[in-house]
């Protein structure tokens, strides 16, 4: 079991090895016009506080937020359907919907969507192209197929007996069957926070 784990070692390593080094030179002055560097300096981190840096940092992390949790919102659906429909044609036109932007250019997407939020084919009441907003529909246009398929590989795993068991579960609080059913749960449902964890990577 331990021999398992060697590459995925060995890939942690290399990885810590290399932001070591990236660490390293950003403690180094920089000396323009020459690849030598200049002694010990904190500049290059203070920059890093410039208010232009922490913008763009600011934009990052609510555009990734906003996108991991849409994603989610939109993907679970189809998700679910994907797992649990009884039909296998409505199954395979699903998984062909989701994997056919894998198959397409990023270059091609990337057009197609100036199109649609360029007022080409529709008219929107506010403007989308090379906005905030229009660059939060290309992400999570860009994410569902990678979500959809995590969610829908993890409630596959998830005995539809149990869904049905769980929605009858009227236990009260205060009762001693609340606990075991609280427990019983937890055993067979993975939480929603992994799949989403998941999902977003």
């Amino acid at each position: 079991m331990k021999l398992l784990l060697l590459p995925a070692l060995v890939v942690l390593a290399v990885f810590a090895a290399a932001l070591a080094a990236l660490f390293r030179w950003s403690l180094l002055e920089f000396v323009p016009g020459s690849l030598q560097t200049g002694g010990l300096t904190l500049a290059n981190l203070r920059g890093v506080l410039a208010p232009q840096y922490l913008g763009a940092i600011r934009d990052t992390v609510v555009l990734s937020a906003l996108t991991t949790v849409l994603t989610l919102v939109a993907a679970y659906p189809v998700a679910y359907a994907l797992a649990r429909t009884p039909s296998r044609r409505v199954r395979s036109a699903i998984l062909v919907l989701t994997l056919a932007p894998f198959f397409t250019g990023a270059i091609v997407r990337t057009y197609a969507w100036v199109l649609v939020l360029g007022n080409t084919v529709l008219a929107w009441p506010v403007p989308m192209l090379f906005t905030e907003r229009g660059v939060l529909v290309g992400l999570v246009h860009f994410s569902m197929p990678t979500m959809i398929l995590v969610l829908a590989a993890a409630l596959s795993h998830i005995d539809p007996v149990y869904e049905r068991a769980r929605s009858r579960c009227r236990c009260r609080a205060s009762s001693p069957a609340a606990s075991s059913c609280s427990r019983g749960r937890s055993r067979r449902f993975p939480p929603p926070s992994c799949w989403a964890a998941a999902g977003s990577r």
